[in-house]
This record gives C-alpha cells, structure tokens and sequence, in this order.
C-alpha cells in the first residue's frame, strides 16, 4: 500500500511528535510505499522514504499554499493519508478532503497542538470538521504510551527491558494501523 504521512514536525526538529513521525515512517516502510510530507528546512533522510519538505521561512498563507499544492500531489499517487494533528497540516488536509476522495487517518497524538487549537474557535472548528471527514481516527498521547525511543547511556547497561518494551507498543500501534489500512482503504 502507498501511504502519505503529514506532519507538521519532523527531524531536525527535536519536538516528541517530529521523532514519532520518523519512527513511524521507518516501520512502515518496512511493509508499505511511504512518503512524508512536512514542514522543514533540511529535513533527515529516513531509508525507503520519500521526504516532500515545504519551506518553514516563508510567510503562512505562501506556506500553507505549497503545502496543500504538494498535498494535492501526493494524495493521487497514494492511497491512505495519515495525517498528525496540528492546524498546518489539518487546514490544508480539510480543504483537500472536500474536493478529493483520499481516504485519510486523523491521528490525534499531539496534546500540545490540542491545547493550541482549544484557544482559538477558528482553530477548534477546522479540527471539529476534520475529524468528521477523516475515514478513521486514532486517538492517542505520544507522550504518555512509550512510543519515544529509551534513551541509551553508554556508562550503564543495555536497557533490554525498555527496548522490549518499546518494540511491543511499536508492533500493537503498527498492528493497529494496519487493521484501519485493510479496513478503510
């Protein structure tokens, strides 16, 4: 299956979602044709991924312009979106989803960006009309369910433990995933 992913964040950026996105676009290019779309000056190469960055220096309307134009692109040559939540990526992926069919996944995993959009009626709007557009939503706090990396210090011994599991919630959100890819594509 070819699957976009857009993101707001990804590495160089060291926020918790921009590591996630990475992680999740290396897992699923493992089974799955995968491309990232983001927000990025010189974004990380990441193996078997196709990385489409838009400038982050240029001004909002210019930027959420290029981003929905590359959007537009990408979506006809894949056949599931997984978008993360965040208002750069949602505005332009809710226009998109009134003039186009590309299934997509909403997946709320970023309660900073949950808090920011709880300020604003505009903002709380467009994510209110997303998530009655998306094919499917996957709820869940990045911070809180392990899916960040254990950090490894070279002093002290391997932490075998964490890794395990760190892989087993890995391979439950993957599985997950998946069954919402066989479902609603």
């Amino acid at each position: 299956m070819r699957i976009a992913i857009l993101s707001p964040l990804f590495p160089p950026d060291v926020a918790i979602p921009a590591s996630y996105v990475k992680e999740l676009a290396c897992r699923l290019a493992k089974e799955h044709t995968v491309c990232v779309l983001t927000y990025s000056h010189l974004p990380e190469v990441v193996p078997k991924t196709q990385v489409i960055s838009i400038e982050k220096q240029n001004l909002l309307p210019r930027r959420l312009f290029h981003f929905f134009t590359a959007l537009t692109l990408t979506a006809k040559q894949n056949d599931m979106l997984i978008v993360q939540n965040g208002i750069s990526s949602e505005l332009p992926v809710l226009i998109h989803s009134f003039l186009n069919g590309t299934p997509f996944i909403l997946e709320v995993s970023d309660p900073k960006a949950i808090i920011q959009n709880n300020h604003s009626w505009l903002k709380r709007t467009i994510h209110y009309l997303l998530v009655r557009r998306a094919t499917a939503v996957m709820a869940h706090n990045i911070y809180e369910n392990k899916l960040t990396k254990p950090e490894i210090i070279s002093f002290e011994a391997f932490p075998h433990a964490a890794m395990e599991g760190y892989e087993a919630i890995w391979q439950t959100h993957l599985e997950a995933l998946n069954r919402m890819f066989t479902t609603h594509a």
